[in-house]
Formats: C-alpha cells, structure tokens, sequence
C-alpha cells in the first residue's frame, strides 16, 4: 500500500510509500481530507519512504492551512531536501513555508563520525 495510516490516541500519521504518481496523489489526498473533516487536531505526514514526494506539496499546503483554521498542526517528516528544493522554485508561499517548517526541526548533519568522537576523549584524556 502505498498510503498507511497509524494512529496512537489523537495523533495520526500518514507515510507514503514508493514512487508518489497521480493515483497516490488522489489517495493521499482523499485520506489527509477525511482526517481533517472528522476532527483531528494534528497530523503527522511521513514521506521518508517515498520519492518524488514533491508532487504532495499543494495537497500538503491545504491540509496544513485546514489544521491550522481548526486550531491543529501538520508535521512532515522524511523531506528529501533536494527534490523540494527543485519543486519549490516556482511554488506558492505556502508550500515554500511548509518545507521550511519541515526542514527547521530536522535534526542536524553530523560533521564526525563516532570513531572522531573516540579519538578526541581519548586525546582529552591524555591531557594533550
């Protein structure tokens, strides 16, 4: 299935799988509306699983303005930066915020590995 949804109490969230293509574009769309029109307050969006998860930007930017109206929020996880980065050059401003909301809670690249990370305590320890 290409689109899933898991729910713990009133947090939902839906992840896409494989290539995203219309047919998934109308099913994610018709799944993220039903959860908006029954009330949920947040949701959750997944996309780590999914290429081309761009083309989910306008159906995105309306179910983040439908949760926000009702006093929820949308989350997306999973943005492969690249690809929206691309899509986002002629986008409406508020797919380009929802992307940036996205991107600003991603956790930061690590510039060292661990072995790094080992050999500077080790170092430490030395006192050099």
């Amino acid at each position: 299935m290409k689109v899933a949804v898991d729910h713990v109490g009133d947090h939902y969230t839906v992840s896409v799988s494989g290539q995203v293509d219309r047919p998934t574009v109308t099913e994610f769309s018709g799944t993220v509306r039903g959860l908006v029109a029954v009330g949920i307050p947040e949701l959750t969006v997944d996309l780590g699983a999914c290429w081309e998860g761009a083309r989910l930007l306008t159906v995105l930017a309306r179910t983040r303005r439908a949760l926000i109206d009702r006093g929820g929020r949308l989350h997306l996880v999973g943005v492969a930066l690249p690809e929206y980065l691309t899509a986002l050059r002629d986008a409406p401003l508020d797919e380009v915020f929802l992307v940036y909301d996205a991107i600003r809670r991603m956790p930061a690249p690590r510039t060292t590995s661990p072995a790094d990370d080992d050999a500077y305590d080790a170092h430490d320890e030395l006192g050099a």
